[in-house]
């Protein structure tokens, strides 16, 4: 069966362009070889100019053919440089940033690929920082790989792309190109001083062995109007602790540093109690002033005090609450529930399609809360360059379960004095 005349278009247009990039990589190199000529050597240049000549003339057809046969193709969107399977020409990888902020913005690439993170990560958490680049050979950027790396005499050396966060890895025009960076990486472990790379994806990868025990709770709001729409949705259950919730009288606020310090005051009390260091007050300071426009913070208070609280990240349509407490007095009036209803509530309101509730391990009692609202897994794959340490820094060992339960009896004072200097190491 003879192929659609669109897909005849794109394998003709591939092979050109294949085809392109050997004529260019020719005459690059009979360019060089005629500088290295011998000066009195005539005979030699005027056979190497001649070749020149042909083979730019040879390049000047091929453009010509490649934009007739572009006339040829109906109007219409051009496939997105992420379904390329695979990029044919020679490529390199360097630690050279310009033109990686364009690249992102024509990726469907995190918010975390940003550079305005790397003054979060190296000065606010004290990271050393990895940013790859793979270039073509006319030198533009076709794929980029963030890395943060701690050098900790308590907990090792290691790099994360990315710490904190939920995704990370590589992002690139095409497959190949993604594993070239990845590969890279790992091969520099030893030379950067660190025991592994761990790589916290969102793709299944057939040359690597992920690690898989994470998910990420994904809800469509795609359609819905206000929080009616997503009650019509959810169990009666679940409805009526939303209303019983939102009547209980918690007032919500929501906005962006004038809610830090009593965001921190639930935040930080909640990670003591859970048995977690917490994040310095600064770290969600830096990421309200860097992305002022996609930082939001959600404050719930109850008879005058804070109670309850969120921090948002919107990109798009894409809303994520990558942080979020409730201190355990909060649990009588089921405060939990109000802050998400609000929430969701707010988002839908802006115009969000899509809510990432956040990391979880599957049926962990943070997963069935997710799942009660509607939201669907996603799954995770982290990578790690050496197999050895794909459940190193698991919560369930035993060392780690003995350091919570030592955490959990800390002043608050004291857990937030000695918390953000060791979570600073922590992924």
């Amino acid at each position: 069966m003879p192929l659609p005349s669109s897909e005849r278009s794109a394998s003709a247009e591939k092979a050109l362009d294949a085809e392109r990039k050997l004529l260019k990589a020719q005459i690059k190199l009979e360019t060089k070889k005629r500088k290295q000529l011998c000066k009195d050597d005539f005979a030699a240049k005027a056979a190497s100019s001649q070749a020149l000549k042909a083979l730019k003339k040879a390049l000047g057809a091929l453009e010509a053919e490649r934009s007739a046969l572009n006339a040829q193709v109906p109007d219409g969107p051009a496939p997105s440089p992420a379904e390329v399977e695979h990029f044919p020409a020679p490529f390199s990888v360097s630690q050279d940033l310009k033109g990686w902020e364009q690249f992102i913005a024509a990726q469907s690439a995190s918010l975390y690929h940003h550079l305005d993170w790397r003054p979060i990560f190296a000065d606010v958490m004290g990271r050393d920082l990895k940013y790859l680049t793979a270039r073509d050979d006319d030198g533009a950027v076709i794929g980029v790989l963030p890395i943060a790396i701690t050098h900790s005499p308590i907990f090792g050396h290691y790099g994360i792309s990315l710490p904190y966060m939920n995704y990370g890895s590589a992002v690139a025009v095409a497959d190949n190109v993604e594993m070239a960076l990845i590969r890279h990486a790992f091969a520099q472990t030893e030379s950067w001083g660190i025991s592994h790379l761990e790589l916290r994806d969102i793709k299944s990868r057939a040359e690597l062995t992920p690690r898989t025990d994470k998910v990420c709770m994904s809800l469509s709001l795609s359609g819905m109007t206000d929080l009616n729409d997503l009650k019509a949705m959810v169990g009666s259950k679940v409805r009526s602790q939303i209303n019983k919730s939102l009547a209980s009288g918690i007032e919500f606020s929501m906005g962006g540093t004038e809610l830090l310090t009593d965001f921190y005051k639930v935040f930080s009390r909640n990670m003591r109690d859970l048995g977690t260091p917490v994040y310095g007050i600064q770290f969600f300071a830096s990421i309200l002033e860097t992305f002022s426009n996609q930082a939001h913070l959600v404050v719930g208070y109850y008879q005058g005090r804070p109670i309850s609280c969120a921090f948002l990240l919107n990109q798009g349509a894409s809303w994520e609450i990558p942080w979020a407490s409730t201190i355990r007095s909060g649990n009588n009036i089921a405060a939990n529930m109000a802050l998400y209803a609000t929430v969701l509530q707010e988002v839908i309101k802006r115009g969000a399609q899509e809510f990432d509730f956040g990391r979880s391990s599957i049926d962990a009692p943070t997963y069935k809360f997710k799942k009660q609202w509607g939201a669907q897994p996603r799954q995770l794959y982290w990578y790690y360059s050496d197999s050895q340490y794909s459940n190193a820094l698991t919560t369930t060992s035993s060392r780690y379960q003995l350091a919570i339960r030592a955490w959990q009896k800390l002043p608050l004072t004291m857990a937030n004095r000695l918390g953000p200097a060791l979570v600073k190491n922590l992924p």
